[in-house]
């Protein structure tokens, strides 16, 4: 018996069924109960009896089934009084009943007798079964209250003094085939539907209305995939193309006869490419049986462990499957106190037709294929590789007139430490590296050169050029280590300068501040400095002490690149020109002392 899964408000009853698929049948599904009460008071003199009657409305099962004889109405009477004590009379011709019938008063079904529960509670319990709609229900008791030393015979006399509601029960069943299966594959979602009928059994309900929803692992919203009607056997079925791993659901809203009935179950998608199925006879005890099994393909390894699910779905054979079975991944070369961390690994039973196992894979591992086996049965194999960390820099940052760039770094992976057996991040020789150049980052990178590594895991390359952009080193991957890449800008050089009309003025005497920007720029001769027209470059004045710089003018150069302001000086301190800089200029700054007397 699954464990039951609540559903939107619904109680589900998930129970193994079928041969080789998914196959759940619930099929009672609970909503919030409906109570009804009604308040009957009675009177013999001076004492007086106060009834209150309760009953819910109820599900009518089929005579014959597992449930048949379940008491599925409650009565509880609940009484009340004004004297000292009240206690019940049960002997012949006075024995209290309850009589329920249809509310319209077509036919009697059924009497009950009620049974005390203590001295002030009543309850009667009873089985209606094939039938719905609307019922009444009628009270008759005898009770005696002493009240003040006298006894007051009371006579408990309620006809159709409540009504309450019968629906007929509904069972379901779903199917889902494949239950586990690649992204992209059609899954089919089948089953059937039944309800209580006339002749105590339970019959096909053709023409019910049964939606499918899908609802994704992950944060993605619950969606219904289809609106599907019953035949005239109570079958229902639909189909749709399986792109991610989630709970598939078929939903019965019920009606005004019949109630609700919901089921759901898991499924699970795998990536296409990540993924490889395979179908294979795996030895249990002196048996054997059909299986798909889902193996992941490849795994890359850094220094934490990576857990890598293998997924089983049993086909034909065995209503009941209780398989434990061995994961063991073989190594080839073996190497001592490496392969028994690997196994065995037990497959986990979910299910009467699906089990799940998981391998552990961390950074000890070396790179290359492992074979995975499953009770000594080959289903798949698994490529195992390095993670690998490039970096780049470029030295000088900035171009200048005469200095060429160095492009370099370093490539990393996760191998185990030098006389440890604790995984860490080493350098690997011997890797190309191919390094691009994208200028100012606007025409895409452009292949320069490939470059490999040392034993150390450096590279290097030099070049001339001095336009700004992006340079981008990417190692592409290898049977053994997982594809990295880094990436730098370059830029090229600015030069600002500023100079004052005079380092000591007058105290409060104003001061002309005049300089130039200038960057290096391609020319026809080779790279050459020239003026930064039209440029935005701003003034500060740091005085002496903790203050810092605050700002005092903005200005723009002219189409030579200079610029020039005036300004007021009343204190000691640096004037400092800056330029910010963009994605192709370095920024720039030049400071000139003022003192003024």
């Amino acid at each position: 018996m699954r464990t039951p899964r609540i559903l939107s408000g619904l109680v589900v009853l998930a129970l193994a069924a079928g041969v080789g698929l998914l196959s759940v049948s619930q099929d009672r599904a609970k909503a919030a109960p409906v109570i009804n009460e009604v308040t009957r008071e009675f009177t013999d003199g001076d004492a007086v009896v106060t009834a209150r009657i309760r009953v819910q409305d109820a599900t009518a099962n089929a005579r014959g089934w597992w449930n048949a004889t379940e008491e599925n109405v409650v009565v509880d009477v609940h009484y009340e009084h004004n004297g000292t004590s009240l206690r019940f009379v049960d002997e012949a011709g006075n024995r209290p009943t309850i009589s329920i019938a249809r509310a319209d008063g077509t036919s009697t079904l059924s009497d009950w007798t009620l049974a005390s529960v203590d001295s002030s509670r009543t309850r009667a319990r009873g089985v209606l079964y094939n039938t719905d709609g609307r019922f009444s229900l009628s009270l008759t008791q005898h009770v005696i209250v002493t009240k003040d030393g006298r006894e007051h015979e009371i006579r408990l006399d309620a006809p159709q003094a409540i009504e309450f509601g019968l629906k007929r029960d509904v069972r379901m069943e779903m199917n889902v085939a494949p239950r586990i299966a690649p992204s992209g594959k059609t899954m089919k979602v089948f089953g059937s539907i039944k309800a209580t009928d006339d002749e105590s059994s339970y019959a096909p309900a053709a023409g019910r209305t049964v939606d499918i929803y899908l609802d994704p692992t992950g944060t993605e919203a619950k969606r219904k995939i289809a609106t599907v009607t019953s035949s005239s056997t109570g079958a229902f079925s639909t189909s749709f193309t399986a792109t991610t791993s989630g709970v598939i659901s078929a939903v019965y809203a019920g009606s005004a006869t019949e109630i609700a009935a919901a089921l759901a179950e898991d499924i699970r998608v795998h990536p296409g490419t990540a993924y490889r199925e395979k179908t294979v006879t795996i030895k249990v005890g002196d048996g054997s049986i059909k299986a798909r099994v889902f193996t992941p393909t490849s795994v890359t390894v850094g220094t934490k462990p990576v857990g890598l699910p293998i997924d089983v779905e049993y086909i034909g054979g065995w209503d009941r499957i209780r398989l434990w079975g061995d994961v063991k991944m073989s190594v080839s070369p073996l190497k001592v106190g490496f392969g028994d961390r690997f196994g065995p690994h037990l497959i986990h039973t979910l299910d009467s037709y699906t089990a799940r196992g998981t391998i552990w894979i961390d950074g000890m591992a070396p790179p290359g294929t492992y074979a995975i086996n499953l009770n000594g049965t080959a289903v798949g194999s698994i490529a195992v590789r390095k993670v690998t960390t490039t970096s780049i820099r470029a030295t000088p940052p900035a171009s200048t007139t005469s200095v060429r760039h160095r492009i370099g770094g370093t490539v990393k992976a996760v191998n185990l430490a030098s006389g440890t057996w604790a995984p860490a991040w080493r350098p690997v020789a011997g890797l190309g590296v191919r390094l691009y150049f994208d200028p100012a980052g606007t025409t895409g990178p452009q292949y320069r050169a490939t470059v490999k590594t040392s034993t150390s895991g450096a590279y290097s390359y030099s070049t001339a050029v001095t336009t700004p952009g992006r340079w981008v080193a990417r190692y592409p991957g290898s049977a053994s280590y997982a594809p990295s890449e880094a990436l730098t800008t370059t830029r090229q050089a600015t030069l600002a300068r500023i100079n004052a009309s005079t380092k000591t003025p007058r105290r409060g005497a104003r001061v002309t501040f005049a300089g130039d920007l200038k960057a290096v720029k391609k020319t026809s001769v080779g790279p050459r400095w020239r003026p930064l027209a039209r440029t935005t470059v701003k003034i500060y004045f740091d005085p002496a002490g903790a203050a810092g710089p605050a700002l005092k003018r903005t200005l723009t150069t002219t189409s030579t690149g200079i610029y020039r302001t005036s300004i007021q000086v009343r204190a000691k301190g640096y004037w400092i020109v800056k330029y910010a800089g963009t994605t192709r200029y370095v920024p720039a700054s030049r400071r000139v002392l003022v003192d003024p007397r």
